[in-house]
């Protein structure tokens, strides 16, 4: 099972903006104003593949939140320069994602990823993380529009 959330707010809301089990069965937030939960089932094997896809080619179990939120704090660069991490951005929103399997949970929560990516390319972790969230939010959007 795989939820996705992207608010500004301090947790995911519920339900989350997109829901996705092994079977195909799919969940996605209408978008705003309505509160309507538009359910759906992805075709074949396509959410197996999806999931494939986050959690072996991206290694979402590597992705850890509190080291990402080191690397991108506030402090001193490489180069000279003084980064104000990303506190500086007002108003961004938190990425929520969680994967579960029989085995495990892992989840993953990070503020304003869209500016940290941009702004960290150097960081590998950081880039998976942003190519899941683009990835996910295109199935949203898919759904969203039949």
């Amino acid at each position: 099972m795989l939820e996705y959330d992207v608010v500004d707010a301090d947790a995911p809301r519920d339900p989350p903006m997109l829901t996705l089990s092994s079977d195909g069965a799919v969940g996605v937030r209408a978008a705003p104003p309505a509160q309507t939960v538009i359910r759906s089932r992805l075709p074949g094997d396509a959410a197996m593949a999806l999931l494939r896809e986050i959690v072996r080619d991206e290694r979402f179990s590597e992705i850890d939140s509190d080291a990402l939120a080191k690397a991108t704090a506030p402090g001193k660069a490489s180069n000279g320069s003084i980064s104000l991490g990303m506190s500086a951005v007002a108003d961004a929103p938190t990425t929520f994602i969680s994967v579960a399997s029989p085995d495990c949970t892992h989840s993953v929560a990070f503020y304003g990823l869209a500016f940290a990516s941009a702004a960290h390319p150097e960081i590998d972790a950081l880039q998976r993380l942003r190519r899941i969230e683009l990835r996910l939010l295109g199935l949203v959007e898919t759904l969203r529009n039949g």
